[in-house]
């Protein structure tokens, strides 16, 4: 199944494929590169803006992981845009007041910003503060995710050290001139659906508190040095409530943190304080290199093609770029992801395909490919033969090597199906039955019972419907009746591959058993849910949106009792049900779809998301 999420997004374009489209003037500066550990910056605004750019959000990113106590975070190195002048930044820009904005695409984050000097860091770190919490993988409450976005924003490296705490004038001003405040109680329990959250006159005072509170818990000495900010952190992640939390670790109640939040604001004794930092030496010494035109137009094409009422000039600028560059397998993906969003599969096809061809980087595009061969009837050959390209980029992609199995298995070459499956390490627990099913009936086809029934009994390990157990149970009551015949010899000389490996059964049993929730009177399902399975939950309602975040999506779905978020991750995981598929979905508001939702409560699901999506039924 095609994992994009450009299926999802909703656009209707023109893609213009005649005649030659001059690049516009405002693609062709002098564009500089500047890439760190974690950073790629592309900028006309001079090679010292660029490094103390790059430097300045490798800072800001190592005190937060360090301040949370957060590990560190896998994926494609943030994109950081930065203009040299307003003028060159308005095209770009999604409203006329913007000067910084953060914005997902099908591959990478993106921060772009009106200019690169110090006075434009603020709304830069305020969106990369909730771009990394995002990618921390931890369920941030919204408070926490706010109050540390306005506390990071003033953020100034000085040295080798960080100075934390400066404050922010219209937020003070506003909580001393009101008497009235909200309750910690009631900071603590908005989310995205509340009043204080999306009602202008309310929000102020969640934004105003939510930084206060953040500033006292971690420069204040009266809570410093009874505990850090990052342990309370950790403790609500992990499910406890602030209630019990402050509690624990600073021996008060929400009444006495209220009392000395008003006192801290009231008195203006509000504190700084310098930290030491310490990057890593390809953040302290960032590369810089000159970015070609082509190189600078493509990124700023790729930048275009996502933002909402701009696909049009993304099209024309790709357009251009392949007439200019026909060899360039990045400008035909980028027009192949633009005609999918616009529901031309036949022209998607086609230039993704060319850009295969062309020898693309990205194992997304080979996948998206084989997706479009796969709906055009294309043999199996053809497909193994694109995602072993695929391979070639990522040799140790799981997921890559089970679909290239099971296309194996589809032309019945299982030996080379049990070749790609025994070189599958760790595989996640909700693909393991997929797997050890799979290489349990390919054992079964080549005469290998005795391997074949040891992958069947692992598959029994991660069984969970009743058709699948049925299924583990009637296959191993095939190996027994064959087994009794005799195991014949075939293929056994010519089959190098690691067999079911000796675990023991029991031992797993118990690990797995360990794993899943009790049942226990605070896990039970809310009244919406109903549960369908260990950690997985049931929602029945109304699909009422599809909050389209470039790689993720967030589904909202109204129930009988309340409206709830539940995140998709990944579309290609997803088992939808019913008369439509994943092309169907679009971006906005969804006509009240009736629909029914298995997910699994995750951490992974994001602030404000109840848990992932892993299937759907359309009613």
């Amino acid at each position: 199944m095609l994992t994009s999420w450009q299926g999802l997004q909703r656009s209707a374009l023109v893609v213009f494929l005649g005649a030659v489209i001059a690049l516009p003037s405002w693609a062709e500066g002098e564009w500089i590169k500047v890439t760190s550990s974690n950073f790629e910056l592309y900028t006309t605004a001079g090679e010292k803006r660029g490094r103390n750019a790059v430097q300045h959000f490798e800072t800001i990113r190592q005190f937060f992981l360090d301040i949370t106590g957060t590990t560190e975070f896998s994926g494609q190195p943030v994109r950081i845009i930065g203009f040299r002048s307003k003028k060159e930044y308005a095209p770009y820009s999604p409203n006329e007041v913007a000067a910084a904005f953060y914005t997902p695409s099908r591959a990478r984050d993106y921060i772009v910003m009106s200019g690169i000097s110090s006075t434009e860091y603020p709304t830069a770190v305020h969106e990369y503060m909730h771009l990394i919490q995002r990618h921390s993988g931890k369920k941030y409450s919204l408070w926490m995710n706010e109050g540390l976005a306005q506390l990071y924003e003033t953020l100034t490296p000085m040295g080798k050290k960080v100075r934390v705490g400066d404050v922010n004038p219209g937020r003070y001003q506003f909580l001393r001139s009101k008497s009235s405040w909200i309750s910690l109680e009631t900071l603590f329990s908005v989310d995205y659906e509340s009043e204080h959250y999306n009602e202008k006159k309310r929000a102020g005072m969640f934004y105003g508190e939510s930084w206060a509170l953040t500033h006292m818990l971690s420069l204040s000495p009266d809570y410093r040095e009874l505990n850090s900010l990052g342990n309370l952190i950790a403790a609500v992640v992990g499910g406890e409530s602030e209630a019990a939390a402050f509690q624990r670790l600073y021996g008060k109640t929400l009444d006495e943190v209220y009392r000395d939040l008003r006192t801290y604001i009231r008195e203006g004794r509000l504190f700084a304080a310098l930290f030491d930092i310490k990057l890593q030496k390809a953040a302290e010494e960032p590369q810089v290199e000159p970015a070609s035109e082509l190189e600078a137009s493509l990124v700023l094409a790729d930048l275009l093609s996502v933002m909402r009422g701009k696909e049009e000039k993304a099209s024309g600028m790709y357009a251009a770029l392949v007439e200019q560059n026909p060899e360039s397998a990045e400008a035909h993906e980028g027009l192949g992801y633009l005609a999918f969003r616009a529901k031309d599969d036949n022209l998607a096809r086609k230039h993704l395909g060319r850009a295969v061809e062309l020898g693309s980087k990205s194992v997304k595009t080979h996948r998206d490919y084989v997706y479009f061969l796969q709906q055009n009837g294309a043999k199996a050959a053809e497909m193994i033969a694109v995602l072993e390209k695929a391979l070639l980029i990522e040799l140790d992609n799981r997921d890559l090597h089970f679909s290239v199995a099971l296309l194996y298995m589809q032309d019945h070459s299982y030996v080379q199906a049990l070749r790609h499956m025994g070189l599958i390490r760790n595989m996640d627990e909700e693909k393991a039955f997929r797997l050890f099913d799979a290489m349990a009936f390919a054992y079964y086809e080549i005469g290998r019972f005795e391997d074949g029934r040891k992958a069947a009994e692992k598959a029994r390990l991660y069984a969970k419907s009743p058709d699948e157990i049925l299924r583990v149970d009637r296959m191993l009551e095939a190996f027994d009746a064959r087994t009794a015949e005799g195991e014949p010899a075939l293929e056994r000389a010519d089959l190098e591959v690691p067999v079911a490996e000796e675990d023991d059964v029991e031992q797993m049993l118990k690990l797995k058993r360990a794993s899943q929730p009790s049942a226990t009177e605070t896990d039970q399902p809310a009244p919406w849910e109903q549960r369908v399975g260990p950690g997985w939950l049931r929602a029945e309602g109304t699909f009422e949106e599809l909050e389209c975040l470039g790689g993720t999506a967030n589904m909202h779905v109204q129930t009988a009792d309340k409206r709830i978020i539940l995140a998709i991750l990944d579309p290609g995981s997803v088992l939808v049900r019913g008369t439509k598929t994943m092309l169907d979905f679009r971006c906005g508001a969804q006509g009240s779809q009736p629909i029914a939702v298995e997910y699994e409560a995750s951490q992974e699901a994001g602030a404000g998301a109840a848990g992932i999506v892993r299937a759907l039924e359309y009613r």
